[in-house]
């Protein structure tokens, strides 16, 4: 089975064009905390979890993650219309989906089993 990795999608933000990307290494660096926040909220969350909930429930870490990936300021996405807030998160969660729950989910629960254990 072959999996789809979507390596780019283009979304209308704010009256722009954005071509969203997959994280690179300094994105996901300068993300990473952002980014445990958010799968925490989604773990949480479970088979509940909409882009809508984690603006409620992980609110800045959810901003911070969109700057990254519209590689803008938090401010510039904290004054975006809400639904162009929810559309840049969406098209970042389609285009990474595949690297976080193929690579950093399970990483994350490989850790946690180790976590006490010593």
């Amino acid at each position: 089975m072959t999996d789809l990795v979507i390596a780019e999608k283009t979304v209308a933000i704010n009256g722009e064009s954005f071509v969203i990307k997959q994280l690179n290494t300094k994105q996901t660096l300068a993300a990473a905390a952002a980014i445990f926040e958010v799968i925490d909220a989604v773990q949480q969350l479970g088979e509940d979890a909409t882009v809508a909930k984690l603006l409620t429930t992980a609110p800045d870490a959810v901003l911070r993650i969109i700057a990254v990936g519209l590689k803008r300021p938090v401010e510039f996405v904290e004054e975006l219309p809400l639904l162009d807030t929810v559309a840049a998160a969406e098209a970042l969660l389609e285009v990474n989906a595949s690297f976080f729950v193929e690579q950093v989910l399970p990483k994350v629960a490989q850790l946690m089993q180790g976590v006490g254990k010593k």
